[in-house]
């Protein structure tokens, strides 16, 4: 959090140049909010700017892995730059979240008896980690599956959980200073 205040107030300027870009090219809400699931299993709201046309009351708006049919144009750029992930800066300024550790996941995938979970929400989630780096590009991966909830479940989702387990284990200042850095250099080839 002491690091996040700063950035915060540095980073503050470009927000509100996106949020009002967004307003203008894709209007109300701005901002989207999903339930996650945090340290010791606690539900918490992660903040992201919106990517996708909001959804019709006969439209089901929940996570779909690697659908992109309701993406809009400025959410291609914010995924692709990863830029639709700063507002979970408040997420970890509140205390919901860490700069690095497991991301949160949504309530649909966590089983609260699997061990491996019980170990990856024994921290608190961060807004990049091990996995992130690894499926940079999850959505890409996810659209070519013929299955893409079956591929998340069976094959993503167990890869990001071992990836957690080992962060958990290896949790250090040292590691989590990689884990920034290589996140920084990823993102700048974009």
């Amino acid at each position: 959090m002491l690091v996040v205040a700063p950035c915060l107030v540095v980073v503050a300027p470009m927000l509100l140049i996106l949020m009002a870009l967004l307003f203008g090219l894709q209007g109300r809400p701005v901002l989207f909010s999903q339930v996650r699931v945090g340290r010791n299993f606690a539900p918490f709201n992660l903040y992201k700017f919106r990517t996708m046309k909001v959804a019709s009351k006969d439209t089901q708006a929940g996570f779909s892995p690697g659908r992109v049919d309701r993406r809009t144009s400025a959410g291609r750029v914010l995924r692709k730059t990863k830029l639709d992930e700063l507002p979970q800066l408040w997420n970890i300024l509140v205390g919901d979240m860490s700069l690095v550790g497991p991301r949160p996941e949504v309530p649909v995938w966590v089983d609260a008896d699997d061990s491996r979970w019980q170990v990856a929400l024994s921290v608190r989630p961060g807004l990049t980690d091990y996995a992130s780096l690894a499926y940079f590009n999850e959505e890409a991966q996810l659209q070519a599956s013929s299955d893409p909830d079956a591929t998340y479940r069976y094959e993503v989702l167990p890869r990001k959980l071992l990836m957690a387990q080992s962060y958990v284990n290896e949790l250090s200042m040292g590691t989590d200073f990689r884990i920034i850095m290589r996140t920084f250099l990823r993102l700048i080839r974009l």
